[in-house]
């Protein structure tokens, strides 16, 4: 008996969640957040004192950057990475 339950415990599927699927999972739940909270500030810039059409449209840009950084950032950076080594080849 005490076989048994331990083989059905040691099995991965009943323990927590692998790293990998930990990340994924935060990494979608961080990412529309900090998109969201950049483009809030950006609004400052479209309703505030200083109005600005061109600061707003900067800082919805800087969100979609921040969100394409946390969600897709270590593809990213390696695209980059290879893009420059070839050059400095």
């Amino acid at each position: 008996m005490l076989h048994e339950v331990m083989s059905v415990v040691a099995e991965p599927t009943v323990l927590a969640a692998t790293g990998q699927s930990i990340a994924n999972e935060l990494k979608a739940f961080v990412a529309p957040i900090a998109a969201v909270l950049v483009g809030a500030f950006g609004l400052k810039y479209l309703f505030g004192e200083e109005k600005s059409l061109a600061g707003f449209i900067g800082f919805l840009f800087l969100g979609a950057f921040v969100y394409a950084l946390i969600q897709w950032g270590d593809t990213i950076l390696k695209s980059l990475g290879g893009i420059i080594n070839t050059i400095l080849s």
